[in-house]
């Protein structure tokens, strides 16, 4: 993973691409289900001078399932951990995730379109950030033809983020 994580942060140092939309960013968003068992060998990947990690930070996000970063200082980049629960949720992003090549870099899996929309929403709703709006916005400027809207309204009644979904629409 250190490979791929050190190629990606370089290359995300100009501009983000996912496969639903494109943004300017200085990040990497990676969903993972860890365990405390797994912590150390995740922190072990990323340690080199290149990247900063705290152990402590995972230990607490896989606890409290939250994030945590890996920071790369040379490019001012970071990569975000969101440690991810087993709910129903949780369980149908891992389920429908699809295996991409990004940037012709490295083979990895991505969120569906779907799912990355509904943790826009979640994000919203929690912080308010009109990122988060704009990101969804360009999601489905160019990927709406292939989202499921069947799937996309189940959920966003589901996870209560009827409102946010409503604002986001908007912004189209």
């Amino acid at each position: 993973m250190n490979y791929c994580a050190m190629r990606l942060a370089h290359w995300t140092t100009s501009i983000s691409r996912t496969p639903w939309s494109v943004r300017f960013t200085q990040d990497i968003d990676i969903a993972v289900r860890l365990g405390r068992e797994d912590v150390d060998g995740l922190c072990d990947a990323f340690r080199d001078d290149q990247f900063y990690v705290s152990v402590v930070a995972a230990r607490e996000a896989v606890e409290r399932l939250s994030q945590f970063n890996v920071l790369y200082p040379s490019t001012n980049n970071k990569i975000d951990f969101m440690v991810i629960g087993n709910d129903p949720w949780n369980r149908s992003q891992m389920e429908r995730r699809q295996r991409r090549i990004i940037a012709g870099l490295c083979e990895c899996y991505v969120a569906a379109p779907e799912d990355i929309i509904l943790g826009k929403l979640i994000y919203y709703r929690e912080g308010g950030s009109d990122k988060h709006l704009r990101d969804i916005a360009g999601i489905l400027s160019t990927s709406g033809e292939i989202i499921d809207p069947v799937y996309l309204d189940k959920w966003v009644t589901t996870l209560g983020v009827t409102q946010a979904w409503g604002e986001a629409q908007a912004w189209r």
